[in-house]
């Protein structure tokens, strides 16, 4: 949520913590059922290389390359992620599935 560059613009509004997350939900009267978390320390120094390779790739009209080199580059990041537990403190992004009581 701090560390990746602006998308959506203008519509950029808000990027919140796993506990920010939660604390939102919960207050709204939900109930958090799980939480998914993306990218990680990895994703984001990977994103850049990714980045510049698919301008090069693009730039010399081999657009069919840019998805191989992303995934080989995602495999690398998800490889990491996982040895070294990264993804989490340095999340990009966090899916909530909330339940709201509707007896309460």
């Amino acid at each position: 949520p701090f560390t990746f560059y602006l998308h959506g613009q203008p519509h950029d509004y808000w990027r919140f913590t796993r506990n920010g997350g939660v604390y939102l939900a919960e207050k709204a009267g939900f109930k958090v059922e799980k939480i998914v978390t993306n990218g990680g320390l990895f994703h984001l120094i990977l994103n850049a290389p990714s980045i510049l390779l698919s301008c090069f790739w693009a730039a010399l009209h081999l657009n069919g390359m840019i998805p191989i080199t992303t995934r080989i580059l995602l495999g690398i990041a998800n490889f990491l992620e996982g040895l070294l537990g990264t993804r989490e403190l340095f999340a990009t992004n966090h899916i909530y599935i909330l339940r709201k009581d509707e007896a309460g």
